[in-house]
């Protein structure tokens, strides 16, 4: 069976959604990925009782316009090797800013040694340029039974944030 291993970076800053995405872009394409020909974008929205299109990414300025007006969560391509990796940015409903960054990568990436090593120095990229609160990975980590909810995770970060701002 097929899995993912995924990378979560959650963000607290609230950057605008313009250079949070050019950050993950400029990150991605230090690392070998890019939005190609084969490069798509799912826009996503649970509350919309309808069918999501998938769409071609048009270019990364079109990206950034169709995410920053998309109410929850926005889906990418990038292309890397032969692969696709999907990167989800996602708001909170009532934010005009991205909380975390998803990348979820083929298994037969993960299997790669090689790519293990690059998929460190991606985490820590990113979480540099992002200036993360937290970062995670694991195989299925958003998995009904792993436990683990961006939401909550969020939630948990925020509160510890603010009781580190009061004290």
């Amino acid at each position: 069976m097929d899995r993912d291993l995924e990378l979560n970076v959650h963000l607290l800053e609230k950057n605008e959604i313009k250079n949070t995405i050019n950050a993950v872009n400029n990150a991605l394409e230090k690392s070998g990925f890019s939005l190609g020909e084969s490069s798509t974008l799912l826009l996503y929205d649970p509350e919309i009782e309808m069918d999501f299109d998938i769409e071609p990414v048009n270019g990364l300025d079109n990206l950034i316009q169709r995410i920053s007006s998309w109410p929850l969560l926005g889906v990418v391509g990038y292309e890397y090797s032969k692969y696709i990796v999907e990167v989800s940015f996602r708001k909170h409903k009532e934010a005009d800013s991205i909380h975390c960054i998803s990348l979820s990568f083929p298994d037969g990436l993960y299997r790669d040694k090689q790519f293990l090593v690059r998929l460190k120095n991606i985490a820590v990229l990113l979480h540099e340029q992002l200036n993360a609160v937290r970062t995670i990975s694991d195989v299925e980590i958003e998995s009904e039974t792993s436990g683990y909810s961006v939401d909550s995770e969020i939630e948990m970060l925020e509160k510890k944030l603010s009781k580190v701002n009061i004290g």
